[in-house]
């Protein structure tokens, strides 16, 4: 629990990434303040209430994979893991105009797992094989080289996958769903290095890492609610609907956050993860 002389941090947005860094230091003994400019929480993966049927609809990451560790320890801080199921081998069908295939990994060490998988899928043909087996060399490297990794960051999905000469129909089928699913972005606006590191973490580490996993209940009762619990009964506070547009400075130090409706909210720390 806070005392009067924990620090007090603010944290500036509401997202997967605010919430985790906020029940952090909450779990931490800090008193936090968490600022959303929206009225809902959990940014580009939340839910909202659908004004036209007033279901809750979840908007955003709706896949997770075993390698998400630091996501899977988040939410057992939460109590909320159970609520997600995983793949004990990476398994997908795909269904493409009537045509149904299915990529099934055996138990293989990692990469060949995947490799193995996916060289024994239907639907792909001979040239789609050959690409994957011309790039296979460079995306091992990754592996080896996080520095690779972070030099892909200046270039999206769509142009890394250029480079490797990857065709069409091997896009349609492994790299734009895995992309979309995984990132939450299109293949055209997606860091290539994101991808990258989904690939290092997922698919050449351990097997296991590259199962799936499906939330069993919406996102708001996944995490924004339990994030929102946690942090409060730690004598934080989470605020929504409170838009920050900028900072003060002095010393060469942030001193406060600016909200919009004119308040100037003082802390000892800030972290921004907009």
């Amino acid at each position: 629990m806070t005392s009067p002389n924990s620090p007090r941090v603010i944290v500036i947005g509401g997202g997967f990434a605010g919430l985790s860094c906020a029940v952090a230091l909450a779990g931490r003994g800090a008193r936090v303040t968490v600022l959303e400019a929206r009225r809902t929480l959990g940014g580009r993966a939340g839910s909202f209430v659908d004004e036209a049927t007033g279901e809750v609809v979840d908007n955003g990451q709706h896949l997770f994979m075993a390698c998400y560790h630091e996501t899977r320890r988040f939410l057992e801080t939460l109590g909320t893991g159970r609520h997600v199921r995983y793949q004990k081998r990476l398994m997908v069908d795909y269904i493409r105009r009537g045509f149904r295939a299915r990529l099934k990994c055996p138990p293989l060490p990692a990469p060949w797992h995947l490799l193995s998988g996916i060289l024994t899928m239907k639907g792909l043909r001979h040239a789609d094989r050959l690409s994957l087996m011309r790039a296979a060399p460079a995306l091992k490297r990754l592996a080896a080289s996080p520095e690779q990794v972070a030099a892909l960051e200046g270039i999206s999905v769509t142009v890394w996958l250029d480079h490797l000469e990857q065709t069409e129909n091997l896009r349609r089928w492994l790299w734009h769903p895995l992309a979309i699913a995984t990132l939450n972005q299109s293949p055209e606006s997606a860091p290539a290095s994101l991808l990258a590191a989904v690939l290092v973490a997922g698919f050449m580490s351990h097997a296991a890492d590259s199962g799936l996993g499906v939330a069993t209940v919406g996102l708001g009762e996944l995490y924004t609610g339990a994030s929102r619990s946690y942090i409060e009964e730690r004598g934080g506070m989470v605020r929504a609907g409170v838009p920050v547009i900028g900072l003060d400075l002095a010393g060469g130090r942030v001193t406060a956050a600016l909200t919009r409706d004119g308040e100037r909210l003082a802390a000892d720390s800030f972290v921004s993860t907009l």
